[in-house]
């Protein structure tokens, strides 16, 4: 039931946005990127000794069709195959297929206008050998933003995301620990001098949040779900790890810097931290750095 939700609204905005006539043509592109990565709490983990942290590389590739409908707004639909790959956990690899939709409006063609956005992405996850993390995931957000000066642009928004267990050939659901909700809210900058792009972001989300770590008295009262984790493994003791489902809180900063090689190329910097209050006392802490290089062409 809950995947025919989530199908339908996904249908029914797709069909009101291809629904809008357009005496404008279509402009194809398509995006490449490689990225090199560091997490030091892959398992999103509360105590030291179920820390764990690995390096990844990541390879994109995404084609995008413009669909201009007017000289104020447009639509950009987007196809994202994405390879997910770790250096010493290779049971959290993955690929990702999505599609997304993003219709963008400007009511006033001035440079320092706000612009105002509407998006839904839907996405499949398949991991190398993690059947409870393969599943779905449906996002809807609406965001806006301007350029204050011909340096400094900002951007807020909201979101809401689900995630689904995939379902077996009986047509059942499979295991539920993965199916959670969560809605957040994010305020951005960007600062732009020469060649180099500077931004960041605070998001704030709230709902559901997953862990994996020893079944303590404190995790288990607090979670809504809990599964022997099936891709983390066993900690050096030889005890189980546990993956569970709390709700919770969490803050997230983001910061970073582009540098353009050329019109087509660039390279990514980014820094994340991440701060998670849940339930029953239960929090981390975790750290992440991307290197990235980004290519776009027609």
């Amino acid at each position: 039931m809950k995947k025919r939700i989530m199908i339908f609204h996904l249908t029914l905005l797709l069909s009101l946005i291809l629904g809008i006539p357009s005496s404008y043509a279509a402009r194809p592109f398509f995006d490449l990127g490689i990225d090199v990565g560091h997490d030091n709490n892959i398992g999103r983990a509360e105590e030291d000794s179920d820390i764990l942290s690995d390096k990844f590389l990541t390879a994109s590739v995404s084609a995008n069709y413009l669909h201009q409908i007017d000289y104020n707004s447009g639509i950009v639909f987007k196809a994202l195959a994405e390879w997910i790959d770790y250096q010493h956990y290779y049971a959290l690899d993955h690929y990702v297929l999505g599609l997304s939709a993003t219709y963008r409006f400007k009511p006033d063609l001035t440079y320092t206008a706000p612009w105002y956005s509407l998006g839904i992405t839907g996405k499949r996850l398949e991991y190398h050998d993690s059947e409870l993390r393969n599943g779905y995931t449906l996002e809807a957000q609406a965001m806006a933003g301007k350029r204050f000066t011909d340096r400094v642009m900002g951007k807020i928004g909201l979101a809401h995301h689900e995630r689904l267990a995939r379902t077996d050939e009986e047509g059942l659901l499979g295991e539920k620990l993965f199916e959670t909700q969560t809605t957040k809210a994010f305020v951005g900058m960007d600062y732009f001098w020469d060649k180099f792009i500077f931004y960041g972001q605070y998001t704030f989300q709230t709902g559901d949040v997953i862990s994996t770590g020893r079944a303590t008295r404190k995790v288990v009262l607090a979670s809504d779900e809990i599964q022997q984790d099936d891709a983390i493994g066993r900690d050096k003791n030889n005890n189980i790890r546990w993956a569970y489902r709390l709700k919770g809180d969490t803050h997230i900063g983001d910061i970073g810097v582009n540098y353009s090689l050329s019109r087509a190329a660039a390279l990514d910097f980014t820094v994340r931290a991440v701060e998670v209050k849940a339930a029953g006392g239960n929090r981390y802490d975790s750290y992440s750095a991307h290197l990235g290089l980004l290519y776009r062409f027609k």
